[in-house]
């Protein structure tokens, strides 16, 4: 079955510029994806005042106003809520809709399909857009009904990591999550728990953020009451061991000039579990893919790295294999694995 495809933020961005004046728009993903975000920004890039109503929250008379009894024509009359009553174009948010109570989502279906409900009609050229999340995302939603699905465009948000660095650059989020991400591009996103535990997501990872900038000095003890508060338990533990390898000046680079070495220790695991990874990841990036490609530099990078995988192993065998193996779809080159296989066990004799 093909995926639905998913589009970065600023491909998000430029869709509602296009979709969003003549047809409603659903913005649809993980929690904490940044959805409501961009929605706020598309209005605020357009310059076009606008409301949010939040799904879960939202009572009916919040939309459609309070009945108030005509006593000269016998009627009941329905007068709209004050911030719903304009005479220029302005946009509304219906955020988190499928978690609408049904007669509140009866309410956002007018909305969508009409621009109107009861009580007020939006002037011409106003725009509506929902957030929702999926229904696979453990975030008790319910599946929007299929008039409302076939009557709006669903655009999916990805998990957009140089987008997403480019906002905490510019929201000044704190060092460590930026270059924690960036070094690890994938701990953008963990999971949602179904028992109530943290998981990461941009917007855990801005809180996360928001209490490291709390503390005018950082220690690991801190360092792990923050994290493991913020984001999903495993990543939590890793940006403690990339909290120490920083602290201690433990880079990939230093390790391969010899400046300093694994840490041996088993109370430095955390710190090893991390530099290991590093070393992985910097591996995938910098060696070439075929033999061919191989160039001096490269070469010689080949050499040190088997030399170190030569010393981590005789700290951890597991973690030094598990530098060579594929994981998510990503490996070091197989002609490394193969020149690994081959002269490891030379070097390791020659270092007794």
């Amino acid at each position: 079955m093909p995926e639905f495809i998913e589009v970065t933020t600023d491909e998000l961005l430029d869709a509602l510029l296009s979709y969003a004046p003549v047809r409603p728009v659903h913005i649809e993903g993980p929690p904490g994806s940044g959805k409501t975000e961009c929605a706020k920004l598309f209005f605020e890039n357009i310059g076009m005042p606008f409301e949010e109503f939040d799904g879960g929250t939202t009572a009916i008379e919040d939309i459609v106003g309070l009945p108030i009894p005509d006593h000269v024509n016998q009627v009941i009359r329905y007068y709209p809520p004050v911030r719903l009553k304009r005479d220029k174009p302005f946009g509304i948010i219906l955020d988190d809709m499928p978690n609408a109570k049904l007669d509140v989502l009866r309410a956002f279906y007018k909305i969508m399909q009409f621009k109107k409900t009861d009580s007020f009609e939006m002037p011409e050229g106003s725009i509506v857009i929902s957030t929702g999340n999926r229904t696979e995302d453990n975030a008790y939603v319910e599946a929007l009904p299929a008039p409302l699905v076939n009557r709006m465009m669903i655009l999916r948000l990805a998990d957009d990591v140089d987008g997403w660095l480019r906002h905490a650059r510019e929201r000044n989020f704190h060092p460590l999550i930026i270059d924690f991400i960036e070094s690890r591009p994938k701990n953008i996103r963990s999971p949602s728990n179904p028992h109530g535990r943290p998981f990461t997501s941009k917007r855990s990872l801005h809180m996360l953020s928001d209490a490291l900038w709390q503390h005018k000095e950082l220690n690991p003890h801190r360092v792990q009451i923050a994290a493991e508060a913020s984001i999903g338990l495993a990543h939590a533990v890793e940006f403690q061991g990339f909290y120490r390898t920083k602290a201690d000046r433990l880079t990939v680079e230093r390790l391969l000039k010899g400046d300093i070495r694994w840490p041996g220790s088993p109370a430095d695991r955390q710190e090893l579990f991390f530099l290991m990874n590093s070393f992985r990841f910097y591996l995938i990036k910098h060696l070439p893919t075929t033999v061919d490609a191989v160039n001096g530099s490269t070469r010689e990078l080949a050499h040190k790295a088997k030399a170190l995988l030569a010393a981590l192993a005789e700290i951890s065998g597991e973690m030094a294999q598990h530098v060579i193996i594929q994981i998510d779809g990503e490996a070091v080159p197989d002609w490394f694995v193969v020149e690994v296989a081959r002269d490891l066990p030379r070097i390791a004799a020659s270092r007794k």
